[in-house]
């Protein structure tokens, strides 16, 4: 299922989604109610990049 070139693709999207955060989802600029609907967003991207944090990892120290 993985090979070895896995952790790079995960790693460049976990970066560039957290890159989009500040980019596109500046939600501290808003007002209420987009303020609270782009926090969930932000809240999802930040949830990605934690899976892709973890397919990274496991594609690098399979067993």
């Amino acid at each position: 299922m993985f090979n070895r070139w896995t952790w790079l693709g995960a790693g460049a999207l976990a970066v560039l989604t957290a890159l989009t955060i500040p980019l596109a989802h500046n939600f501290w600029a808003m007002v209420e109610p987009v303020r609270t609907m782009e926090f969930y967003v932000v809240i999802e991207h930040i949830k990605v990049i934690g899976a892709l944090t973890v397919v990274a990892c496991a594609s690098v120290c399979k067993t």
